[in-house]
């Protein structure tokens, strides 16, 4: 399956969900998907310092098709994180928008220019080829900054993943739009926005942790490293090549079918469990997050995603398994739902107590 074309794929994958009863020829491939996916990350953990949580938070919104948002200072490698899970998804080129968005940015740097022999006919359309509503995966950097006229059409494309080039709505291939920004919003408009990336992971300064001499050598050889990538790339004008990846954007379509046909299919009492916890959770952090119906469902994927990319098994609850390899993506998803600082310590919090039992 995993061989087939996109849509090709998308097509079967809609059948065997539809037929509940053809769950099996889903679940045959879990294993395989899993594994890749986890052997993908796990390379992308190695080149970055102290990033593991953060490369499985982007991983887990591409397989679930949940919207990231990456918030820390600059220099704190959110830019080079995304685009390296990208990478190694085999995903490159077009298939790949990475924008920086300004105050003055327009709708054409993101969705297309107009096209003009269209527009002689009488027809609004736009030409997006190489722009965000071709793309597999987006990276959106200080995404809080773009004005009305551009998030309208944003909010469309991460709520639906379709957009209007002047044709009518259309699916759009996108897995996962990732946004990046120093702070949370502060403007009373942008919350609805906001609200629109329901996971949002706080991502700190390395030399800020504990102890940072542990982390500078590790640091520095990794930067070097990296550097000299670069310069062997435009050294060669370009003739060097990214490593291939043995994952593609299939594996996360299939695999998020497998998600739904797990969490849809696997043994009652184990679900209903893991749904309890979950969902006492979801209670406890509601009013501090001040988390919206639409995030319920939205973070009950995520987090059996969040266990599927570490290898752990999306359907167990908490206190099904042996403390060293528990299932928890569905209790570790609410440290990474706050609206502010202040909110970040006091959900932290919340889920470390609930882990400790």
């Amino acid at each position: 399956m995993l061989d087939l074309p996109p849509d090709q794929l998308e097509s079967k994958i809609a059948v065997l969900l539809a037929d509940s009863s053809r769950s099996a020829e889903l679940l045959a491939h879990k294993q395989e998907v899993m594994d890749a996916l986890v052997e993908m990350s796990g390379k992308v953990k190695g080149s970055l310092v102290a990033r593991d949580e953060e490369v499985d938070i982007v991983t887990a919104g591409l397989l679930s098709g949940t919207s990231v948002l990456l918030m820390g200072p600059p220099g704190t490698a959110k830019s080079l994180l995304v685009r390296s899970v990208a990478q190694a998804s085999g995903v490159s080129g077009r298939g790949f928008f990475d924008y920086l968005i300004s105050n003055h940015t327009m709708p054409e740097e993101l969705f297309g220019s107009i096209d003009l022999p269209g527009l002689v006919e009488g027809k609004m359309k736009r030409v997006t080829q190489g722009k965000l509503p071709d793309a597999e995966v987006a990276f959106l950097d200080e995404v809080f900054r773009g004005g009305s006229h551009i998030l309208n059409t944003l909010l469309t494309i991460i709520n639906e993943k379709k957009y209007d080039s002047g044709e009518g709505l259309r699916p759009v291939p996108l897995l996962a739009v990732v946004g990046a920004a120093n702070n949370p919003p502060d403007k009373e408009e942008m919350q609805a926005f906001f609200d629109r990336f329901p996971v949002r992971c706080w991502v700190d300064p390395v030399l800020d942790r504990p102890n940072p001499d542990r982390f500078e050598l590790d640091l520095l050889t990794k930067a070097l490293a990296g550097e000299r990538q670069r310069l062997a790339g435009s050294w060669a004008r370009g003739a060097a090549k990214p490593a291939a990846s043995r994952v593609t954007t299939n594996h996360y379509r299939l695999g998020r079918a497998i998600l739904h046909a797990m969490l849809r299919d696997a043994s009652g009492k184990n679900v209903e469990a893991r749904w309890n916890e979950f969902i006492g959770m979801f209670r406890d952090c509601r009013a501090l997050a001040r988390l919206s119906d639409r995030s319920l469902a939205q973070l009950w994927t995520f987090g059996a995603a969040l266990d599927f990319v570490r290898g752990k098994d999306p359907t167990q609850p908490y206190e099904a398994a042996s403390k060293k390899n528990r299932s928890d993506g569905h209790l570790l998803v609410f440290r990474h739902v706050a609206r502010s600082g202040q909110g970040r310590r006091g959900l932290a919090d919340k889920v470390s107590r609930e882990l400790a039992n």
